[in-house]
């Protein structure tokens, strides 16, 4: 039982987490984990005692504390929240990389008949114009994103995670593999991703309001959608074409009643 609250614990930390900068208060960590909200609230006030988590004003939202960013079983949490969170900040990879036509690139930012300087300081949000800058900034997210996702697949493996050091002594993880495995899973965060580039120009123009509101949905409108394709295609031909293929290979009908055991039908996919 005490594991399984500190489990739970551990989870309002990663909620916290999650909502920074802008931090939670305690019906957003309920709804997130579904948990009762006295619950969470006795949860949050140990961990505000502990030193875990902080909180703006007595009815404020809580924030993480340096102690928590320092725990070693929240470090893969952490680096991939915070890695994710900057990385629509960081340095062009396609104009500063060896492997990158840095010409090309520039000429599209800049449009051809302009001269172009390298030592400007460009923020991937601010990118908007035709297709060319679709096929770029995509182009651009995918060295980001695979970058980051191969710093955290190799990191994982790094020996020194397995001889971390608790209290000043030296502790030796006994199941390595799955402390790799338990790594690479808290480190890398799908949604979060999904979170980020939904900032982007080219993704946000086509995304979906709900209904009767401003908020937006993660779904796009058809024709922005079929134009991100066909920039993905025109930049990433000959792997599209293999996705597509095995994208096609899979059963296009799921039995709902046979892997969900609940609700007779089945759902057809559209590919």
């Amino acid at each position: 039982m005490a594991q399984h609250a500190g489990l739970r614990k551990t989870s309002v930390i990663k909620c916290v987490m999650h909502h920074e900068p802008e931090g939670a208060g305690t019906m957003e960590i309920a709804r997130d984990l579904n948990l009762h909200r006295d619950t969470v609230l006795q949860y949050c006030n140990e961990l505000v005692r502990k030193h875990y988590l902080k909180r703006d004003g007595k009815k404020g939202k809580y924030h993480i504390t340096g102690k928590a960013r320092g725990e070693p079983s929240l470090l893969p949490f952490s680096l991939g929240m915070d890695a994710i969170g900057k990385m629509l900040d960081w340095t062009f990879i396609s104009s500063n990389s060896k492997y990158c036509n840095n010409k090309l690139f520039w000429t599209i930012i800049y449009g051809s008949k302009r001269s172009f300087n390298s030592d400007v300081v460009i923020n991937i949000r601010d990118i908007i114009g035709g297709l060319k800058i679709d096929e770029l900034v995509l182009f651009e997210m995918a060295n980001r994103i695979g970058a980051l996702i191969l710093y955290i697949l190799i990191g994982a493996m790094n020996p020194e995670i397995t001889r971390l050091k608790l209290n000043g002594k030296e502790v030796t993880i006994d199941n390595q593999d799955q402390d790799v495995m338990n790594w690479v899973e808290n480190a890398i965060k799908p949604v979060r991703l999904l979170e980020e580039i939904c900032k982007l120009p080219i993704i946000y123009r086509g995304l979906e309001p709900f209904e009767n509101t401003k908020s937006q949905l993660f779904v796009m409108n058809k024709e922005n959608y079929d134009r991100l394709n066909q920039a993905l295609k025109n930049v990433f031909g000959d792997v599209i074409d293999e996705l597509n293929k095995i994208k096609s290979e899979i059963p296009g009908t799921i039995d709902y009643f046979k892997y969900k055991g609940k609700s007779k039908g089945t759902i057809h996919i559209i590919r």
